[in-house]
C-alpha cells in the first residue's frame, strides 16, 4: 500500500521540486514551518494513540480518525538530517501486535457490556415468567390454605361430635379439645378413642382428662378402663416418670411391679454404699414387707443389706492394714479391688484368703460369713 508523505515534517519536503517552479528552498521551509504552527497541538493529539493501543484523547475516535492515527513514541526523535520514507510509512501504520491488542480490547468491552451491572439487573435477567398453569396451581393452593385456616378458626370455638374429633386425630388433621368442658364429654371422648383402638387418640384423651380434672377423679376413672390405663403406664415408663408410675401401680394393686421398679431405681442410683443401704432399707419397708406374696424377695433384699453392712467394716480394716505394711499376706499378695459390692460367695473367698485363721465371732471370719449367708460348700 502506497503511503503519502506528511507535509508537516521538514525532512519529508521535496525542495528540488519546488525549485523547478521558481520557489527558493528557504521559502518552502518557512511555509512548511508556518503551516505546522497554525495547527493546534490538541488537534494532533486527537489522532495520536499510545503503544498499548488506547487513545490519548478523552473522546471516542471515528473510523476516519483511526485510519489517520499514528503512533507517537514518547520523546524518541529521529536523527536530524536523516529522512526515510520507510520510517514515515511504518509510523503511520500500527503493527500486528498492537492491532491484535485493539481487537481483543474491543471484544472484551463488547462482552462486558452484556454482563449485569448490579444484583437487581441479574435478578431481572434471570426472572422467569410464570405460565398460566403455574399461576392457577398457586392460586388453588392458596385457596386450600385459606379454607384450612378458616376451618381451624371455626373449629376452635365450635363443639364437634366426639367421634368427629377422634377421626381428625386418626387422620392427622387439626383438632381442638378445649370445647369439651364437662366431665361427661371428656369421658365420652376417652371411650370413643378406646373404641377406635388408636393409641395416639387414647393418649390425647387421657392427657387431656388428666390436665383438666382432679387427680382423684382421674385415677378413679382411668382405673376402670384397662386399655387406657395400660397406655398411660407405658407413657409414664417411656417418659421415665417413675414416681408417678410406682404410685399408679400401687393403686392398681400391682405391688410386685411397683416393688421391683423401686428396687431397680435404688440399684441403678447412687454408688455410695451408705446411700444405697439407706435406700434399700426404705424400699424394703415400703414395698416388700407390706406384701405377703413378696416374702422370698424380701429375704433376698434383707440379705443384700446385711452383706453391704458386713463388707464395709472389713474393707476399712483391710485398707488400714495394707497402709501400715505390717501384715505379710498383704505384702505378698496385694489387693486388686474393693470387696464392697461383691457377692456373698466372692466375700467368702476373700475372707478365706486373707482372714483364714480368724475366730467365728469376728466379722471377717470365713465361718461367720458362711453361717450368716447360708452358703453351702
Amino acid at each position: 500500500m502506497k503511503q503519502k508523505a506528511s507535509i508537516f515534517d521538514d525532512d519529508d519536503v521535496d525542495v528540488s521540486s519546488f525549485q523547478l517552479l521558481g520557489v527558493s528552498g528557504s521559502k518552502v521551509k518557512n511555509l512548511s514551518k508556518s503551516m505546522k504552527e497554525s495547527i493546534s497541538f490538541d488537534a494532533i493529539e486527537e489522532d495520536a494513540i499510545n503503544w498499548d493501543g488506547s487513545s490519548t484523547c478523552s473522546g471516542s475516535s471515528t473510523a476516519s480518525d483511526l485510519k489517520s492515527a499514528r503512533y507517537r513514541p514518547g520523546q524518541l526523535l529521529a536523527p536530524s538530517g536523516v529522512s526515510t520514507s520507510r520510517n514515515s510509512s511504518s509510523s503511520s501504520l500500527p503493527d500486528s501486535k498492537t492491532s491484535s491488542t485493539i481487537v481483543k480490547q474491543d471484544h472484551g468491552k463488547s462482552a462486558s457490556d452484556h454482563l449485569p451491572k448490579s444484583i437487581a439487573d441479574a435478578v431481572k435477567v434471570q426472572t422467569k415468567t410464570a405460565t398460566n398453569t403455574e399461576v392457577a396451581k398457586l392460586e388453588a393452593e392458596a385457596q386450600f390454605l385459606r379454607r384450612q385456616l378458616n376451618q381451624s378458626k371455626r373449629d376452635r370455638y365450635e363443639k364437634l361430635h366426639v367421634r368427629d374429633t377422634v377421626k381428625r386425630i386418626l387422620l392427622g388433621e387439626p383438632y381442638s379439645l378445649e370445647c369439651y368442658r364437662s366431665k361427661e364429654d371428656k369421658l365420652a371422648l376417652l371411650d370413643t378413642a378406646v373404641a377406635m383402638h388408636d393409641g395416639n387418640a387414647i393418649m390425647a384423651a387421657v392427657l387431656f382428662l388428666k390436665s383438666t380434672v382432679k387427680t382423684q377423679i382421674f385415677n378413679q376413672e382411668i382405673m376402670s378402663r384397662a386399655v387406657a390405663v395400660n397406655h398411660y403406664l407405658e407413657y409414664l415408663r417411656s417418659t421415665r416418670e417413675y414416681s408417678q408410675l410406682a404410685d399408679m401401680l400401687g393403686l392398681l394393686g400391682r405391688t410386685e411391679e411397683a416393688a421391683m421398679l423401686k428396687y431397680k431405681q435404688v440399684i441403678r442410683g447412687s454408688t455410695d454404699p451408705q446411700t444405697k443401704i439407706r435406700n434399700l432399707k426404705q424400699c424394703l419397708t415400703a414395698h416388700f414387707r407390706t406384701d405377703p406374696d413378696l416374702v422370698q424377695e424380701m429375704t433376698q433384699v434383707h440379705d443384700q443389706v446385711s452383706l453391704l453392712e458386713t463388707q464395709l467394716p472389713i474393707e476399712e480394716y483391710d485398707c488400714q492394714l495394707e497402709k501400715e505394711g505390717k501384715t505379710t499376706i498383704f505384702k505378698d499378695f496385694p489387693r486388686t479391688r474393693s470387696i464392697v459390692g461383691t457377692s456373698a460367695l466372692s466375700t467368702l473367698y476373700y475372707c478365706c484368703f486373707y482372714h483364714y485363721g480368724l475366730p467365728e465371732n469376728n466379722l471377717a471370719s470365713p465361718m461367720a460369713i458362711k453361717k450368716q449367708f447360708r452358703v453351702k460348700i
